[in-house]
């Protein structure tokens, strides 16, 4: 069974509270990158993958990534 918000029964100071958790903060919003932040972000992740082939670092697996999140 599906309802709205508003057809359950929650006082309207609970409903304001749901409001808030449902709704993106501000602070929060998402913002594009800028041409430069891409770039720069590339230019490290290629460093990073030149290390990785001389043997000066050691990536995460796929598996620990993913652990992470």
């Amino acid at each position: 069974m599906e309802a709205t918000i508003n057809e359950l029964k929650f006082s309207s100071s609970e409903r304001s509270k749901i409001v808030e958790l449902i709704q993106p903060n501000e602070e929060e919003d998402y913002h594009e990158p800028t041409k430069e932040q891409l770039i720069a972000e590339i230019k490290g992740a290629v460093r990073e993958v030149n290390l990785a082939k001389a043997g000066k670092i050691k990536l995460k697996t796929a598996d620990e990534f993913l652990n992470e999140l």
